[in-house]
């Protein structure tokens, strides 16, 4: 299991982009925090690849958008996987972030799929759709998909407190053990990549 590196991700945490720029609009030192961190995580799923690239699967969490879109260019970029999995809540940027990421990648498939992390229905849904014949297999999970808040935001603490782990934590772990016999049935060197920071 890799996890990325609290320093670089609190950085960008702090200037509240990764969920709300695109990976071309991001200012210029917090795109090179992120490009840092990408290549880092990229390298050491890389490492481990095998050949068999075009029966390889790969899902990402919250990837229409910031760290999740730009970590899901970079394993299309890579060829280790013949297809990307893009779970995200909101269907319609999903499917604009795939077909941006599809364009050229000629040998990876590249789809989208319904998840919110904060509704367990949605979570045991998307598991049964990666666990069933349309797609069969899984080799990297990528927990990119989360929520925050800012720190300006008036919301109480304790009314902060309960969305941000249903989704964060709760989601997440849910979906990571109903995919994790799927990842150790069917992957090639199976890894589970969680990123995280001190801020939640």
């Amino acid at each position: 299991m890799h996890k990325i590196s609290n320093k670089y991700l609190d950085l960008i945490l702090s200037e509240h982009t990764h969920k709300h720029h695109s990976c071309t609009t991001l200012p210029s030192t917090i795109k090179n925090l992120i490009l840092l961190l990408l290549l880092d995580m990229a390298s050491a799923i890389a490492s481990t690849a095998a050949a068999s690239g075009s029966t390889r699967v790969a899902v990402v969490t919250g990837a229409n958008k910031g760290i999740g879109f730009c970590i899901a260019q970079q394993l299309v970029a890579s060829e280790q996987f013949g297809r990307v999995i893009l779970a995200c809540r909101n269907e319609r940027l999903a499917q604009e972030a795939a077909g941006k990421l599809g364009l050229g990648a000629s040998t990876v498939t590249v789809e989208c799929a319904p998840l919110d992390l904060g509704d367990p229905n949605s979570v045991d849904a998307f598991a049964a759709h990666v666990r069933s014949a349309a797609v069969g297999r899984l080799d990297v999970l990528v927990n990119n998909g989360a929520i925050a808040f800012k720190g300006s935001d008036p919301t109480p603490f304790r009314d902060q407190t309960e969305p941000t782990l249903r989704v964060n934590y709760f989601g997440t772990a849910r979906l990571t053990d109903a995919l994790l016999p799927l990842l150790r049935e069917t992957g090639e060197n199976p890894q589970v990549v969680s990123v995280a920071s001190m801020a939640g």
